[in-house]
Protein backbone atom coordinates (compact mmCIF):
# COMPACT_ATOMS: atom_id res chain seq x y z
CA UNK A 1 0.00 0.00 0.00
CA UNK A 2 1.21 3.50 -0.80
CA UNK A 3 1.96 5.67 2.18
CA UNK A 4 2.83 9.34 2.48
CA UNK A 5 5.84 9.51 4.74
CA UNK A 6 8.85 11.72 5.34
CA UNK A 7 12.15 10.61 3.94
CA UNK A 8 15.45 11.29 5.73
CA UNK A 9 15.63 14.84 4.40
CA UNK A 10 12.11 15.59 5.65
CA UNK A 11 10.50 15.79 2.19
CA UNK A 12 7.08 14.24 1.66
CA UNK A 13 6.79 11.49 -0.92
CA UNK A 14 5.14 8.20 -1.86
CA UNK A 15 7.01 5.16 -0.58
CA UNK A 16 6.44 1.43 -0.20
CA UNK A 17 7.21 -0.38 3.02
CA UNK A 18 10.02 -2.90 2.57
CA UNK A 19 7.76 -5.78 3.75
CA UNK A 20 5.28 -4.94 0.96
CA UNK A 21 7.79 -5.38 -1.83
CA UNK A 22 10.20 -8.04 -0.58
CA UNK A 23 10.19 -11.20 -2.64
CA UNK A 24 10.31 -14.72 -1.36
CA UNK A 25 12.30 -17.62 -2.80
CA UNK A 26 10.83 -18.74 -6.10
CA UNK A 27 9.21 -15.46 -7.13
CA UNK A 28 9.96 -14.73 -10.76
CA UNK A 29 11.55 -18.14 -11.31
CA UNK A 30 12.55 -18.73 -14.92
CA UNK A 31 13.96 -21.93 -16.38
CA UNK A 32 17.05 -21.47 -18.54
CA UNK A 33 19.42 -23.68 -20.46
CA UNK A 34 22.98 -23.91 -19.25
CA UNK A 35 24.25 -22.06 -22.32
CA UNK A 36 21.71 -19.22 -22.15
CA UNK A 37 23.33 -15.79 -21.67
CA UNK A 38 23.45 -14.80 -18.01
CA UNK A 39 25.23 -11.44 -18.03
CA UNK A 40 27.46 -9.10 -19.99
CA UNK A 41 30.58 -7.75 -18.26
CA UNK A 42 32.74 -5.11 -19.90
CA UNK A 43 36.52 -5.33 -19.89
CA UNK A 44 38.65 -2.60 -18.35
CA UNK A 45 39.45 -0.89 -21.65
CA UNK A 46 43.17 -0.52 -20.93
CA UNK A 47 44.09 -1.30 -24.54
CA UNK A 48 41.08 0.18 -26.36
CA UNK A 49 37.30 0.36 -26.32
CA UNK A 50 35.84 -1.86 -23.54
CA UNK A 51 34.54 -5.20 -24.83
CA UNK A 52 31.19 -6.65 -23.71
CA UNK A 53 31.92 -10.24 -22.72
CA UNK A 54 28.90 -12.55 -22.86
CA UNK A 55 28.79 -15.13 -20.04
CA UNK A 56 26.44 -18.06 -19.58
CA UNK A 57 24.75 -19.83 -16.64
CA UNK A 58 27.08 -22.83 -16.72
CA UNK A 59 30.24 -20.82 -17.33
CA UNK A 60 31.02 -17.89 -15.09
CA UNK A 61 29.62 -19.30 -11.79
CA UNK A 62 31.41 -22.65 -12.21
CA UNK A 63 34.75 -21.09 -13.14
CA UNK A 64 34.62 -18.52 -10.31
CA UNK A 65 33.69 -21.16 -7.72
CA UNK A 66 36.38 -23.60 -8.85
CA UNK A 67 39.11 -20.97 -8.67
CA UNK A 68 38.02 -19.77 -5.23
CA UNK A 69 37.76 -23.31 -3.90
CA UNK A 70 41.04 -24.67 -5.24
CA UNK A 71 43.28 -21.60 -5.36
CA UNK A 72 41.90 -19.51 -2.53
CA UNK A 73 41.22 -22.56 -0.37
CA UNK A 74 37.81 -21.21 0.72
CA UNK A 75 35.98 -23.35 3.25
CA UNK A 76 32.28 -23.56 4.08
CA UNK A 77 31.16 -20.66 6.27
CA UNK A 78 34.20 -18.45 5.60
CA UNK A 79 33.93 -14.80 4.56
CA UNK A 80 35.42 -13.70 1.24
CA UNK A 81 35.95 -10.02 0.56
CA UNK A 82 37.45 -8.74 -2.68
CA UNK A 83 37.68 -4.96 -2.71
CA UNK A 84 36.14 -4.32 -6.10
CA UNK A 85 33.74 -2.23 -8.09
CA UNK A 86 30.76 -4.47 -8.89
CA UNK A 87 31.17 -3.48 -12.54
CA UNK A 88 34.59 -5.17 -12.53
CA UNK A 89 34.71 -8.93 -13.04
CA UNK A 90 35.93 -9.49 -9.47
CA UNK A 91 32.61 -8.18 -8.11
CA UNK A 92 30.36 -10.88 -9.64
CA UNK A 93 33.21 -13.38 -9.13
CA UNK A 94 33.13 -12.62 -5.40
CA UNK A 95 29.33 -12.85 -5.32
CA UNK A 96 28.89 -16.15 -7.18
CA UNK A 97 31.89 -17.86 -5.65
CA UNK A 98 31.15 -16.97 -2.03
CA UNK A 99 27.49 -17.97 -2.20
CA UNK A 100 27.90 -21.15 -4.25
CA UNK A 101 30.60 -22.35 -1.85
CA UNK A 102 28.23 -21.70 1.09
CA UNK A 103 30.31 -18.87 2.44
CA UNK A 104 29.74 -15.22 3.22
CA UNK A 105 30.67 -12.11 1.30
CA UNK A 106 32.10 -8.87 2.63
CA UNK A 107 31.47 -5.57 0.82
CA UNK A 108 32.41 -1.93 1.40
CA UNK A 109 30.73 0.94 -0.44
CA UNK A 110 32.82 3.90 -1.50
CA UNK A 111 36.51 4.58 -0.95
CA UNK A 112 38.15 2.66 1.90
CA UNK A 113 41.61 3.41 3.24
CA UNK A 114 43.83 0.98 5.13
CA UNK A 115 42.39 1.78 8.56
CA UNK A 116 38.80 1.29 7.39
CA UNK A 117 39.70 -2.00 5.72
CA UNK A 118 41.53 -3.21 8.83
CA UNK A 119 38.53 -2.33 11.05
CA UNK A 120 36.11 -4.01 8.65
CA UNK A 121 38.21 -7.18 8.66
CA UNK A 122 38.15 -7.22 12.46
CA UNK A 123 34.42 -6.52 12.79
CA UNK A 124 33.24 -8.83 10.00
CA UNK A 125 35.81 -11.57 10.66
CA UNK A 126 37.02 -11.68 7.05
CA UNK A 127 38.96 -14.83 6.19
CA UNK A 128 40.05 -14.14 2.59
CA UNK A 129 40.90 -10.59 1.50
CA UNK A 130 41.43 -9.62 -2.13
CA UNK A 131 43.14 -6.40 -3.23
CA UNK A 132 44.66 -4.77 -6.28
CA UNK A 133 48.39 -4.14 -6.47
CA UNK A 134 47.60 -0.44 -6.78
CA UNK A 135 45.74 -0.43 -3.45
CA UNK A 136 48.57 -2.35 -1.78
CA UNK A 137 51.06 0.29 -2.93
CA UNK A 138 48.88 3.06 -1.51
CA UNK A 139 48.60 1.23 1.82
CA UNK A 140 52.34 0.62 2.18
CA UNK A 141 52.85 3.86 4.11
CA UNK A 142 50.39 2.74 6.82
CA UNK A 143 51.20 0.44 9.70
CA UNK A 144 48.08 -1.72 9.77
CA UNK A 145 47.35 -5.35 10.41
CA UNK A 146 45.33 -7.42 7.94
CA UNK A 147 44.18 -10.22 10.24
CA UNK A 148 43.00 -12.72 7.62
CA UNK A 149 43.81 -16.32 6.71
CA UNK A 150 45.16 -15.35 3.29
CA UNK A 151 45.25 -12.44 0.87
CA UNK A 152 44.91 -12.17 -2.90
CA UNK A 153 46.14 -9.79 -5.59
CA UNK A 154 44.91 -9.24 -9.13
CA UNK A 155 44.49 -6.50 -11.73
CA UNK A 156 48.15 -5.68 -12.32
CA UNK A 157 51.49 -7.39 -11.63
CA UNK A 158 52.52 -6.91 -8.00
CA UNK A 159 56.11 -5.82 -7.45
CA UNK A 160 58.22 -7.74 -4.90
CA UNK A 161 58.33 -4.81 -2.44
CA UNK A 162 54.54 -4.64 -2.30
CA UNK A 163 54.27 -8.44 -2.16
CA UNK A 164 56.54 -8.58 0.90
CA UNK A 165 54.58 -5.76 2.57
CA UNK A 166 51.31 -7.65 2.05
CA UNK A 167 52.86 -10.90 3.28
CA UNK A 168 54.26 -9.27 6.43
CA UNK A 169 51.17 -7.22 7.32
CA UNK A 170 48.88 -10.24 7.00
CA UNK A 171 50.95 -12.16 9.54
CA UNK A 172 53.08 -14.07 7.00
CA UNK A 173 49.95 -15.66 5.52
CA UNK A 174 49.82 -16.93 1.91
CA UNK A 175 49.52 -14.33 -0.85
CA UNK A 176 47.48 -15.70 -3.75
CA UNK A 177 48.64 -13.89 -6.87
CA UNK A 178 45.88 -14.29 -9.46
CA UNK A 179 45.73 -13.28 -13.11
CA UNK A 180 43.16 -13.82 -15.82
CA UNK A 181 40.44 -11.58 -17.13
CA UNK A 182 36.84 -10.67 -17.72
CA UNK A 183 36.86 -12.89 -20.79
CA UNK A 184 38.11 -15.82 -18.66
CA UNK A 185 35.59 -15.59 -15.75
CA UNK A 186 38.55 -15.81 -13.42
CA UNK A 187 42.17 -16.83 -13.57
CA UNK A 188 44.57 -18.27 -16.10
CA UNK A 189 47.27 -18.40 -13.43
CA UNK A 190 47.18 -18.45 -9.64
CA UNK A 191 48.68 -19.95 -6.52
CA UNK A 192 47.86 -23.07 -4.52
CA UNK A 193 48.50 -23.07 -0.76
CA UNK A 194 49.82 -26.65 -0.85
CA UNK A 195 52.81 -25.59 -2.97
CA UNK A 196 55.66 -23.17 -2.31
CA UNK A 197 54.81 -19.60 -3.33
CA UNK A 198 57.53 -17.29 -4.63
CA UNK A 199 57.14 -13.49 -4.33
CA UNK A 200 55.12 -11.98 -7.21
CA UNK A 201 54.77 -15.39 -8.88
CA UNK A 202 52.09 -17.87 -9.88
CA UNK A 203 52.82 -21.46 -8.84
CA UNK A 204 50.27 -23.05 -11.15
CA UNK A 205 47.60 -22.77 -13.79
CA UNK A 206 44.01 -22.26 -12.68
CA UNK A 207 41.68 -25.31 -12.74
CA UNK A 208 40.85 -26.43 -16.29
CA UNK A 209 43.46 -24.13 -17.85
CA UNK A 210 46.43 -25.34 -19.91
CA UNK A 211 48.66 -22.26 -20.14
CA UNK A 212 51.97 -21.70 -21.85
CA UNK A 213 54.32 -18.94 -23.00
CA UNK A 214 54.94 -18.59 -26.75
CA UNK A 215 57.72 -16.81 -28.59
CA UNK A 216 56.94 -14.63 -31.62
CA UNK A 217 57.26 -17.63 -33.95
CA UNK A 218 54.47 -19.51 -32.14
CA UNK A 219 56.68 -21.99 -30.29
CA UNK A 220 56.90 -22.66 -26.56
CA UNK A 221 59.39 -20.27 -24.99
CA UNK A 222 62.44 -21.66 -23.18
CA UNK A 223 62.62 -21.03 -19.41
CA UNK A 224 63.19 -17.40 -18.37
CA UNK A 225 62.28 -16.10 -21.84
CA UNK A 226 59.56 -13.48 -22.21
CA UNK A 227 56.70 -14.29 -24.52
CA UNK A 228 52.95 -14.22 -25.04
CA UNK A 229 50.78 -15.86 -22.38
CA UNK A 230 48.54 -18.34 -24.22
CA UNK A 231 45.87 -20.91 -23.35
CA UNK A 232 45.87 -24.24 -25.19
CA UNK A 233 42.59 -25.58 -23.80
CA UNK A 234 38.95 -24.59 -23.54
CA UNK A 235 37.21 -24.09 -20.18
CA UNK A 236 33.64 -23.52 -18.91
CA UNK A 237 34.12 -19.84 -18.04
CA UNK A 238 35.38 -18.57 -21.39
CA UNK A 239 33.26 -15.80 -22.85
CA UNK A 240 30.95 -16.95 -25.61
CA UNK A 241 31.88 -13.84 -27.57
CA UNK A 242 31.65 -10.05 -27.51
CA UNK A 243 28.17 -8.54 -27.38
CA UNK A 244 27.08 -7.50 -30.89
CA UNK A 245 30.64 -7.89 -32.17
CA UNK A 246 31.62 -11.54 -32.84
CA UNK A 247 34.28 -10.56 -35.37
CA UNK A 248 36.23 -8.57 -32.81
CA UNK A 249 36.22 -11.56 -30.45
CA UNK A 250 37.81 -13.86 -33.05
CA UNK A 251 40.29 -11.19 -34.10
CA UNK A 252 41.32 -10.40 -30.51
CA UNK A 253 41.97 -13.91 -29.17
CA UNK A 254 41.97 -16.53 -31.92
CA UNK A 255 43.58 -14.98 -35.01
CA UNK A 256 47.31 -15.17 -34.27
CA UNK A 257 47.89 -18.93 -34.05
CA UNK A 258 45.45 -21.71 -34.92
CA UNK A 259 43.46 -23.08 -31.93
CA UNK A 260 45.47 -20.93 -29.50
CA UNK A 261 43.93 -18.31 -27.18
CA UNK A 262 46.36 -15.36 -27.04
CA UNK A 263 45.53 -13.43 -23.90
CA UNK A 264 47.52 -10.26 -24.48
CA UNK A 265 49.84 -10.54 -21.47
CA UNK A 266 53.61 -10.79 -21.59
CA UNK A 267 54.85 -13.58 -19.30
CA UNK A 268 57.89 -15.57 -18.19
CA UNK A 269 58.12 -19.13 -16.86
CA UNK A 270 61.21 -19.93 -14.79
CA UNK A 271 63.20 -23.16 -14.49
CA UNK A 272 60.86 -24.49 -11.79
CA UNK A 273 57.72 -23.80 -13.80
CA UNK A 274 56.63 -20.67 -11.91
CA UNK A 275 54.95 -18.02 -14.05
CA UNK A 276 55.42 -14.24 -13.84
CA UNK A 277 53.33 -11.59 -15.61
CA UNK A 278 55.41 -8.63 -16.76
CA UNK A 279 52.70 -6.49 -18.37
CA UNK A 280 50.35 -6.27 -21.32
CA UNK A 281 52.03 -7.28 -24.57
CA UNK A 282 50.57 -4.10 -26.12
CA UNK A 283 52.65 -2.18 -23.56
CA UNK A 284 55.87 -4.05 -24.38
CA UNK A 285 58.89 -1.81 -24.86
CA UNK A 286 61.60 -2.81 -27.35
CA UNK A 287 64.94 -1.33 -26.32
CA UNK A 288 67.89 -2.13 -28.60
CA UNK A 289 66.08 -5.21 -29.91
CA UNK A 290 65.16 -6.64 -26.48
CA UNK A 291 61.56 -6.78 -25.31
CA UNK A 292 61.00 -5.38 -21.84
CA UNK A 293 57.72 -5.48 -19.94
CA UNK A 294 56.84 -2.24 -18.15
CA UNK A 295 56.41 -4.12 -14.87
CA UNK A 296 60.11 -5.02 -14.89
CA UNK A 297 61.12 -1.33 -14.88
CA UNK A 298 58.27 -0.23 -12.62
CA UNK A 299 59.17 -2.83 -9.97
CA UNK A 300 62.60 -1.25 -9.62
CA UNK A 301 61.25 2.31 -9.41
CA UNK A 302 58.53 1.25 -6.96
CA UNK A 303 61.16 -0.26 -4.67
CA UNK A 304 62.43 3.26 -3.91
CA UNK A 305 61.01 4.35 -0.52
CA UNK A 306 59.96 7.70 -1.99
CA UNK A 307 57.66 6.18 -4.64
CA UNK A 308 54.03 5.04 -4.32
CA UNK A 309 53.74 3.67 -7.86
CA UNK A 310 54.91 4.30 -11.40
CA UNK A 311 54.08 3.69 -15.04
CA UNK A 312 56.55 3.25 -17.90
CA UNK A 313 55.97 3.51 -21.65
CA UNK A 314 58.13 3.14 -24.74
CA UNK A 315 58.46 5.97 -27.27
CA UNK A 316 60.38 6.01 -30.58
CA UNK A 317 64.14 6.61 -30.38
CA UNK A 318 66.50 6.80 -33.40
CA UNK A 319 69.28 4.89 -31.64
CA UNK A 320 67.56 2.32 -29.40
CA UNK A 321 64.38 1.87 -31.44
CA UNK A 322 62.43 2.83 -28.31
CA UNK A 323 63.40 4.61 -25.12
CA UNK A 324 61.71 4.28 -21.75
CA UNK A 325 59.77 7.19 -20.26
CA UNK A 326 58.38 6.81 -16.75
CA UNK A 327 55.93 8.70 -14.56
CA UNK A 328 56.09 8.25 -10.79
CA UNK A 329 53.72 9.16 -7.95
CA UNK A 330 55.89 10.29 -5.03
CA UNK A 331 55.67 9.54 -1.34
CA UNK A 332 57.21 12.62 0.22
CA UNK A 333 59.77 14.84 -1.48
CA UNK A 334 61.62 12.97 -4.22
CA UNK A 335 62.84 14.27 -7.57
CA UNK A 336 62.89 12.69 -11.01
CA UNK A 337 66.68 13.03 -11.15
CA UNK A 338 67.04 11.14 -7.87
CA UNK A 339 64.87 8.33 -9.21
CA UNK A 340 66.78 8.25 -12.49
CA UNK A 341 70.04 7.74 -10.63
CA UNK A 342 68.44 5.01 -8.51
CA UNK A 343 67.03 3.22 -11.59
CA UNK A 344 70.36 3.38 -13.41
CA UNK A 345 72.16 1.79 -10.44
CA UNK A 346 69.63 -1.06 -10.35
CA UNK A 347 69.06 -1.62 -14.08
CA UNK A 348 72.23 -0.43 -15.77
CA UNK A 349 72.37 2.26 -18.45
CA UNK A 350 70.98 0.08 -21.26
CA UNK A 351 67.54 -0.40 -19.69
CA UNK A 352 67.34 2.61 -17.42
CA UNK A 353 64.57 5.11 -18.26
CA UNK A 354 65.55 8.18 -20.25
CA UNK A 355 63.23 10.33 -18.16
CA UNK A 356 61.27 9.98 -14.93
CA UNK A 357 58.60 12.60 -14.38
CA UNK A 358 56.79 13.25 -11.09
CA UNK A 359 52.98 13.37 -11.13
CA UNK A 360 50.23 13.35 -8.49
CA UNK A 361 48.32 10.44 -10.02
CA UNK A 362 48.33 8.01 -12.93
CA UNK A 363 45.38 7.49 -15.28
CA UNK A 364 43.46 4.42 -14.19
CA UNK A 365 40.34 2.45 -14.94
CA UNK A 366 37.82 2.11 -12.14
CA UNK A 367 39.29 -1.30 -11.31
CA UNK A 368 42.68 0.34 -10.68
CA UNK A 369 44.48 -0.70 -13.87
CA UNK A 370 46.95 1.87 -15.18
CA UNK A 371 46.12 3.07 -18.72
CA UNK A 372 49.62 3.25 -20.18
CA UNK A 373 48.32 3.67 -23.73
CA UNK A 374 46.90 7.09 -22.74
CA UNK A 375 50.21 8.18 -21.22
CA UNK A 376 52.02 7.18 -24.41
CA UNK A 377 49.43 8.92 -26.61
CA UNK A 378 49.81 12.17 -24.64
CA UNK A 379 53.60 12.00 -24.80
CA UNK A 380 53.51 11.47 -28.58
CA UNK A 381 50.68 13.99 -29.05
CA UNK A 382 48.41 11.38 -30.64
CA UNK A 383 44.62 10.87 -30.37
CA UNK A 384 43.62 9.30 -27.05
CA UNK A 385 40.97 6.99 -28.49
CA UNK A 386 38.30 5.56 -26.21
CA UNK A 387 38.56 6.87 -22.63
CA UNK A 388 35.12 5.77 -21.41
CA UNK A 389 36.60 3.53 -18.72
CA UNK A 390 38.96 6.19 -17.35
CA UNK A 391 38.24 6.90 -13.69
CA UNK A 392 40.28 10.10 -13.24
CA UNK A 393 40.35 12.31 -16.38
CA UNK A 394 42.13 15.10 -14.48
CA UNK A 395 45.28 12.95 -14.45
CA UNK A 396 45.62 13.39 -18.23
CA UNK A 397 45.76 17.18 -17.96
CA UNK A 398 48.46 16.97 -15.31
CA UNK A 399 50.56 14.56 -17.39
CA UNK A 400 50.24 16.86 -20.39
CA UNK A 401 51.43 19.86 -18.37
CA UNK A 402 54.35 17.90 -16.90
CA UNK A 403 55.46 16.80 -20.38
CA UNK A 404 55.24 20.34 -21.76
CA UNK A 405 57.48 21.78 -19.03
Amino acid sequence: ADKVVLNRSGIKGDFHDYKDVIRTGGDGLEYTDSEDPMMIIYTSGTTGKPKGCVHTHDGFPIKASADIYFQFDMKKGETLMWISDMGWMMGPWNLFGALLLRGKMGMIEGYADGKVISKFIEDMKVDILGLSASLVRLMKSTDIKLDVRLTGNTGEPIDPESWYWLFAHSGNKPVINYSGGTEISGGILGNYVIKKIKPSSFNGESPGIHASVFTEDGKEAPPNTEGELVVLSVWPGMTRGFWMNPERYIETYWSRWEDVWVHGDLAIRDNEGYFYIVGRSDDTIKVSGKRVGPAEIESVINSHPGVVESACVGVPDPVKGEKIICFAVPRGNVSGDELLKYAEEKLGKAFSPSEIKIVKELPKTRNAKIMRRLIRAIYLNKPLGDISSLENPSSLEEIKKVIEK
